[in-house]
């Protein structure tokens, strides 16, 4: 499903490196849980995926739709010239 969005994301907006996007998320924080007999219920924090693209002129943001098929919601642009720091984390890609 990613992969099909992915490919949306590149050609309705023009993205020149495909190698230059990534997928995204925050942090995911919980809110409650409650343990019941046999099961446990969790309960988070909204959670909301993106893809990255990163360029020469900056990092946009492409928000995902969780209810509509992870369909792109807009787009957000900051500008390296904004950006005072920058950390990522690598995430271990198991299985590839």
């Amino acid at each position: 499903m990613l992969e099909e969005q992915l490919k949306e994301v590149i050609e309705k907006f023009g993205l020149k490196d495909e190698k230059a996007i990534t997928f995204g998320h925050p942090k995911m924080k919980m809110k409650w849980i409650l343990p019941l007999p046999g099961i446990t219920v969790y309960s988070f924090e909204q959670f909301q995926p993106f893809f990255i693209y990163f360029d020469e002129e900056g990092i946009t943001f492409f928000p995902l739709d969780l209810n509509n098929k992870y369909r792109v919601m807009g787009k957000s642009f900051v500008a390296w010239n904004d950006l005072k720091s920058f950390n990522f984390k690598k995430r271990l890609n198991y299985g590839r």
